[in-house]
């Protein structure tokens, strides 16, 4: 949550974005620190599983200090960390945007404009084979390993320099885990995430986390956007008939005959999409790796919010309020555009690197079913 002086400031018309980047070298340790040189650029967040952070960010380079050289501050190992903010009566705030990988650098050199343009991913661009992160030869997990100790070994191994921060759970692997050379270490985390119906990505500091997903209807609201807010612009209320399902059936592992399964149903009585509302609409799962049936529920209680969430959806225009992040819960009233003083969940975001620039936000709203 923002202090009062900074949504004060947000909601202002003379507020003064500001916008700093600690350049960092392959351990995160900073080794050079600008504010005051990007010219333009934009922050993409997704709530997924991966990579979630990426940017596109242009410089200034009247004096070529982003050219790329290996003893440069731009170049194949290098890192990044971006922060927005407001300057308040002389004093710069900052919100950390994410710890980002240098991608392919754009250098112009025109008569009037010497700039250089970069991409910039978050960590698992160095765990999904993109950049790095395939696995040379096969990666055994064996039988009888804790889940929590398979995805702290699977992060050292990849060279990933935080520890991760990993939800309480006393899962135990009953089988050995074996991904294969030419596959990497993201498709490895991302299947035993896919067992515990877990969330897996980088944080805006740049740790590795391990977690269930938010619980939309514990969470409050960090911010409320309506007709009468000033950060408010309006946008689009989206609802998709064809993509919604809310009968899902999950079927795990086979041992000895005898087949782990799992369902979840939208039963909801003031759901719009329940099955008593619209009739069954079925999706089955198959994943060999869930080894009991109260797995085989989770998981399918994990897709089935997913799946009845893209129903209705709203893309958001707004006044850029950059401390709020993905998995947040906001608020919408807009009567006449369906919103009620309605919680919705951010899916993703959209961040400006510009002054004078609106935000994109994507949001679900949030149901009980």
């Amino acid at each position: 949550m923002a202090s009062a002086i900074y949504e004060t400031a947000l909601r202002s018309a003379s507020r003064k974005p500001i916008y700093k980047i600690e350049w960092m070298n392959s351990d995160e340790q900073v080794i050079d620190e600008v504010i005051s040189e990007l010219i333009s650029g934009s922050v993409s967040v997704e709530l997924k599983n991966g990579i979630r952070r990426s940017c596109n960010i242009q410089f200034s380079n009247e004096d070529g200090k982003y050219l790329p050289d290996k003893d440069g501050l731009v170049y194949l190992n290098k890192k990044f960390k971006l922060y927005t903010g407001l300057q308040i009566n002389g004093v710069n705030y900052f919100n950390s945007q994410g710890i980002f990988n240098c991608g392919n650098p754009v250098v112009r050199g025109r008569f009037s404009e010497r700039t250089v343009q970069i991409e910039g991913y978050d960590n698992f661009i160095l765990l999904n084979g993109n950049m790095a992160g395939e696995l040379a030869d096969d990666y055994i997990i064996p039988v009888g390993t804790t889940v929590t100790d398979a995805v702290t070994a699977i992060f050292t191994a990849a060279g990933i320099i935080k520890a991760p921060i990993i939800y309480p759970n006393s899962a135990v692997f009953p089988y050995t885990v074996m991904e294969t050379s030419g596959s990497n270490y993201f498709n490895l985390l991302d299947k035993i995430a896919g067992v515990m119906s877990y969330d897996i990505f980088f944080d805006v500091e740049g740790r590795p986390r391990f977690r269930p997903p938010t619980d939309e209807q514990e969470s409050a609201p960090v911010w409320e956007f309506g007709v009468s807010e000033p950060t408010y612009l309006g946008g689009d209320h989206n609802y998709n008939f064809l993509g919604v399902k809310n009968y899902i059936k999950v079927y795990g592992d086979n041992v000895n005959g005898d087949l782990y399964a799992g369902v979840a149903q939208d039963t909801g009585i003031f759901s719009p999409t329940s099955i008593n509302r619209i009739g069954q609409r079925t999706k089955v799962i198959s994943d060999s790796l869930i080894y009991s049936d109260a797995l085989c529920v989770d998981r399918a209680e994990y897709e089935l919010k997913k799946t009845v969430q893209v129903y209705e959806n709203f893309d958001m225009k707004c006044i850029p309020v950059d401390f709020i992040k993905e998995g947040d819960i906001v608020l919408v009233d807009d009567p006449q555009n369906g919103f009620n003083r309605d919680n919705c969940l951010v899916k993703n975001l959209d961040i400006p690197l510009s002054y004078n620039s609106e935000q994109t936000m994507g949001l679900w709203k949030v149901r009980d079913i």
